[in-house]
C-alpha cells in the first residue's frame, strides 16, 4: 500500500518526502546539540564569573584590610599626632611622603578637628583646605571609615579615614 502510494507521487513530490524524511532527524538532532552546547556555554561562563566574583572580592578584600591596617599606623605615629595637634604641616609631611611612596599609596591627606586640610602627601604644596565631605565630618566623630568611591572618570577608589588622637 505505502509503495502503491509512493508508485503515484510525482517525481518533485518523491524529491520533497525524500529531503524531508532526511531533514526533519537532521535538524532535531542539530537542535539538541545546539540546546546541550548553549547549558554548556551557560555553564561555563556562570563558572568563569564566579572565579572572577570570587578573586574581585578576595582582592577587595585583601586590599581593604591592608589599607585599614596602614590608616591605624600612619594616624597613631607620634610625628602626624604631634603635628596634626600643633598644626604642624612640615612635619606631617616629613613622615607621610616617605610612607606614601614605600607603601604604594596614591595619596595620605591629614585633616584637623576643623575638617581642615593640613597635609597631602600626593601634593604637598597643598594645604588650609576646606572638606565638606559627608565622609570625613562622620570621621571626625571619631569612627573609623573605610568606602569606595567613584572618581569622574569612572575609576574607583579604596578610601580609609581614622581619628588622630594626640
Amino acid at each position: 500500500m505505502l509503495n502503491k502510494l509512493i508508485s503515484n507521487l510525482s517525481v518533485k513530490r518523491k524529491l520533497s518526502l525524500i529531503i524531508g524524511i532526511l531533514l526533519v532527524p537532521l535538524l532535531i538532532s542539530i537542535s539538541i546539540a545546539l540546546f546541550l552546547f548553549g547549558i554548556n556555554v551557560n555553564t561555563t561562563l556562570e563558572s568563569r564569573y564566579a572565579r572572577i566574583s570570587n578573586s574581585f572580592h578576595t582582592s577587595v578584600s585583601y586590599y581593604t584590610r591592608q589599607l585599614r591596617i596602614y590608616a591605624k599606623m600612619i594616624s597613631k605615629h607620634h610625628d602626624v599626632a604631634r603635628g596634626a595637634y600643633f598644626n604642624n604641616t612640615g612635619a606631617i609631611l616629613k613622615y607621610i611622603i616617605p610612607v606614601k611612596d614605600e607603601i604604594g599609596l596614591d595619596r595620605i591627606d591629614i585633616f584637623s578637628k576643623d575638617a581642615v586640610l593640613i597635609a597631602r602627601a600626593h601634593q604637598p604644596e597643598e594645604f588650609n583646605l576646606n572638606s565638606n565631605s559627608a565622609f570625613l565630618k562622620s570621621a571626625l566623630t571619631g569612627k573609623e571609615l573605610l568606602y569606595i568611591e567613584e572618581q569622574q572618570n569612572s575609576q574607583f577608589v579604596l578610601k580609609a579615614m581614622v581619628p588622630i588622637y594626640h
